[in-house]
C-alpha cells in the first residue's frame, strides 16, 4: 500500500524481487498473485487506483518475480528436475503420485486445524481482531483480510492437504491477534 503513497517504481520492483525469492523457496507462493490482484480491484472499485496503473503495478510486480524465478525453471527443466506443472496439479485435485492410497481430506481440514496451529489464546484474539477489521476496514488491514480469505479458501480446495501448509497463515493471524488484543 505504500507504492500508492509514493509512486516509487522501485517498491514494486522490490515486491517483485521478494516474490521470486519466495518462489525458490516455496512455490505455494503463487497463491499471493490472487492477493494482489483481489487487492488492487479492490482499490480499484473504491476509485484509489486507476485501472491502467493497475495493470501496470499487476505487469511489472508479476514480470520481475518471474525474472528472478526463471533461471531455477529453466534449470530444472533442462536436466530432467521434477515438473513444478504436475507437481502442482497433482496437489490440487489430490491424486498424489507418491501415495496411491491418499483420501483427501474434507473441506473444512485447515479450519478445524486452526487451534492445534495457533493455540486458543491466540486464535481467540486473531478472531476478535479480524471482527474488529471488517467493521473498520482501513488500507492498511484489507492486505491480511484478502490474505488469509483467499489462501484458507484456495488451500482449503486443493485435494492434497497437510497442517503445516496452514505456517503460511501465523503471520496474518499474528498481526489480527495484535489488533484483537
Amino acid at each position: 500500500w505504500r507504492y500508492f503513497d509514493t509512486r516509487k517504481m522501485s517498491l514494486l520492483i522490490s515486491i517483485g524481487v521478494f516474490i521470486g525469492l519466495g518462489l525458490l523457496v516455496k512455490s505455494f507462493l503463487f497463491f499471493i498473485y490472487p492477493v494482489i490482484l483481489l487487492y488492487i480491484l479492490i482499490l480499484w472499485r473504491q476509485k484509489k487506483c486507476s485501472f491502467t496503473n493497475g495493470i501496470k503495478i499487476i505487469a511489472i510486480v508479476g514480470i520481475t518475480s518471474l525474472l528472478v524465478y526463471s533461471p531455477w525453471l529453466i534449470y530444472t527443466s533442462v536436466n530432467g528436475g521434477p515438473n513444478q506443472a504436475q507437481s502442482q496439479w497433482e496437489q490440487f485435485t489430490g491424486k498424489v503420485s507418491w501415495d496411491p492410497n491418499y483420501k483427501p481430506p474434507p473441506f473444512y481440514f485447515y479450519f478445524s486445524q486452526l487451534p492445534n496451529l495457533l493455540t486458543w489464546p491466540v486464535l481467540i484474539c486473531s478472531l476478535a481482531g479480524i471482527f474488529y477489521s471488517f467493521k473498520n476496514i482501513r488500507d492498511k488491514t484489507l492486505i491480511p483480510i484478502i490474505w488469509l480469505v483467499v489462501f484458507i479458501l484456495l488451500v482449503s480446495v486443493m485435494g492434497y492437504k497437510e497442517t503445516r501448509f496452514m505456517t503460511y497463515l501465523v503471520p496474518g493471524f499474528v498481526i489480527f491477534s495484535v489488533a484483537g488484543i
